[in-house]
């Protein structure tokens, strides 16, 4: 409060996620091998990404808004890579946070005799990839993770694969015992809307003849 009245800033700390912010700051920025996919120094690019990244988590700002402060200070030149870089490690901060939050959690629900289990939640909108519309509704396997072909991630933007994680949007959702999930977004509505599985959205698009997903659902190995 006293840093918000004497610098005449807006912290938005009612939007802070503290685990995010350590998964910020403890982000090595190598997972899926960035450095091979930009020519900007790499001590730099990282550096100044971690450190944007952390203090846009801490203001609550959107991907695009710490992508110009980090182009501001790189270069124009560099507006692609770092809106990409932006977006996909700030959601991998979020994801960690989410992860953590979630391994803290199980603690306690674990000595009440309750079982706390992850679902993922891919994205309602046309752009979602189908590796992620495959993991849809899937919960976690009993090592935590999920696997989809070739693919095993503890959680979303965590398995190191660049195809797979680079602008990923998925989530994951907390449900206790066997309850499932009662609203979710569909993000081409943006409203909220009785929970369904990707799959069966599809279904509904496809009926309507308004579906705008083309390729098919990779289905899950057995």
């Amino acid at each position: 409060y006293q840093l918000e009245g004497s610098l005449q800033i807006n912290l938005r700390f009612g939007l802070l996620d503290a685990e995010a912010v350590k998964g910020s700051l403890a982000n090595p920025m190598d997972r899926i091998g960035w450095q091979k996919r930009t020519n900007v120094s790499n001590a730099k690019l990282t550096n100044q990404i971690r450190s944007e990244i952390t203090s846009g988590l801490i203001q609550g700002n959107g991907y695009k808004e710490t992508s110009k402060n980090i182009s501001r200070t790189m270069g124009r030149h560099f507006d692609n890579d770092v809106t990409r870089i932006v977006r996909t490690e700030t959601q991998r901060a979020r994801s960690w946070g989410d992860l953590t939050g979630h391994e803290q959690a199980k603690e306690f629900t674990g000595r009440a005799g309750v079982d706390l289990h992850r679902i993922w939640l891919a994205t309602l909108d046309a752009r979602t990839r189908n590796t992620h519309i495959g993991l849809d509704g899937e919960p976690e396997n009993k090592d935590g993770n999920w696997v989809i072909g070739s693919v095993t991630t503890a959680a979303p933007l965590m398995s190191g694969v660049a195809s797979f994680d680079i602008n990923c949007r998925c989530t994951t959702i907390d449900v206790i015992d066997n309850e499932t999930p009662k609203m979710r977004r569909d993000n081409e509505t943006k409203q909220l809307v009785p929970y369904k599985k990707y799959s069966e959205y599809k279904a509904g698009w496809l009926n309507k003849k308004k579906s705008p997903v083309k390729n098919p659902v990779n289905p899950l190995p057995k």
